[in-house]
């Protein structure tokens, strides 16, 4: 939410900037980063999630699934009920455990004119938020570097996501996707380090929302 004076206002200039992504903050010197966190206390049901039989893509699968490889679309099952506690834990139970994650603005359609590279779009954050709390695996295409950074060893960035439907993804991925015991591993690490890194409380306080750090970029009469 931006944050202006009065006199700001009449002029139409920002004084500060919250978001959730990292992608934005080069557009406004005043960026405050908030991304949703880690949830306490999320249903995670025992689960397997490999060698991957299928990949759960939460939403209406559109026209991004006609760039990636013919051998993963035809292992997506669509979900787009998934809501509640209840339903997530009735969903992870079904072994629902390894997510796709794409760019809305990087797939082709009649209301876009322009696609927008994936290197300078947002990760979905608010996707990932219940994902990762449930115990799944996500599996992204590239995202802005500040992004991927952020989220490094906790989401699987596969460069190759979106080749052509007769091209396959990066060696190591498919490598730990079919390697059960690698890839539950893998998924454990990720949780417990998305529920040290994301853990709510922190997230503000990295973001100093209780201003208890002076900041010199604002007048003291604002403080």
């Amino acid at each position: 939410m931006p944050w202006e004076t009065p006199s700001a206002k009449q002029r139409g200039a920002l004084i500060e900037n919250w978001s959730y992504t990292h992608a934005y903050a080069s557009k406004n010197p005043r960026h405050r980063i908030v991304p949703p966190g880690y949830i306490e206390r999320f249903p995670r049901p025992p689960t397997t999630p490999g060698p991957v039989g299928h990949f759960s893509w939460l939403g209406i699968v559109g026209r991004c699934m006609d760039q990636i490889p013919r051998d993963v679309q035809r292992r997506v099952s669509q979900h787009y009920n998934v809501r509640t506690y209840e339903d997530w834990e009735d969903h992870m139970s079904a072994n629902h455990t390894v997510y796709l994650s794409l760019h809305k603005e990087s797939c082709p359609s009649r209301h876009r004119d322009t696609v927008r590279p994936s290197r300078e779009q947002p990760m979905e954050y608010f996707r990932l938020s219940s994902i990762i709390s449930a115990g799944g695996v996500v599996v992204s295409e590239p995202s802005h570097p500040a992004d991927e950074a952020a989220l490094e060893g906790m989401v699987l960035f596969e460069p190759e996501m979106r080749t052509n439907a007769s091209g396959s993804w990066t060696a190591a991925t498919r490598t730990l996707l079919h390697d059960g015991p690698a890839l539950a591993a893998w998924r454990d690490r990720a949780v417990a380090a998305y529920a040290r890194e994301f853990q709510p409380v922190e997230l503000l306080r990295k973001a100093d929302a209780w201003n208890e750090q002076p900041r010199a970029d604002i007048p003291a009469t604002l403080e």
